[in-house]
């Protein structure tokens, strides 16, 4: 792209290519971090990871329920590890009434951040988590950015088009639907194995 920026006007590139910053990692303020602090805090969370069941952009990934039995897994067997599901309004109270609807016990084993509409306050919780484990969307797109590993759940190809940060991807063939319930198993124990060397 440089190069080609350059064909424009050589002189002016030259003269200023020195100028320009190319750092591109998200930055968060005071707000996001005090806002996450404050969670994490008041929740008395330490060592945690943010598990994302949402995606709008892909439909190759798990239904909400085999991501409460991936949580209720990881729970049991990483017990000194928190888990954080980020929800947004658009989603929250039917991921509430599907958690409620699946377990009421799990509702007191994982924590819910109920986000506003500010994205950097998801960037400031990724920031401070071990892990991040979600589909093809936004918030892999975001642990990538800000460096921290990912598990991502993607359809063949994504990993050339959204290539992550630590390169650790389970593979879906199939849309939610079409998943069988014994390869949403193989998935779930599939994360779980890959979440080991990150704890």
């Amino acid at each position: 792209m440089l190069f080609y920026a350059r064909k424009i006007n050589a002189r002016i590139f030259d003269k200023k290519i020195k100028n320009l910053e190319f750092k591109t990692q998200i930055k968060t303020n005071v707000t996001h971090k005090n806002l996450i602090k404050n969670f994490l805090n008041q929740n008395e969370i330490k060592r945690f990871i943010v598990l994302n069941p949402f995606s709008i952009t892909s439909n190759t990934t798990l239904d909400t329920i085999s991501f409460l039995k991936l949580a209720k897994n990881i729970r049991q067997i990483y017990q000194d590890v928190s888990i954080v599901i980020p929800t947004y309004d658009l989603v929250h109270d039917h991921f509430i009434n599907e958690l409620y609807g699946y377990d009421k016990n799990l509702s007191k084993e994982i924590i819910i951040f109920k986000n506003n509409d500010d994205i950097l306050n998801l960037a400031e919780l990724i920031l401070k988590s071990i892990c991040v484990i979600s589909p093809s969307t936004g918030t892999t797109h975001l642990a990538t950015n800000l460096k921290v590993f990912s598990i991502a759940l993607y359809p063949l190809g994504d990993e050339v088009l959204w290539p992550t940060y630590n390169k650790d991807y389970i593979f879906i063939k199939n849309a939610k639907d079409n998943l069988s319930e014994d390869e949403k198993q193989e998935i779930i124990i599939n994360i779980i194995k890959k979440l080991e060397k990150y704890l």
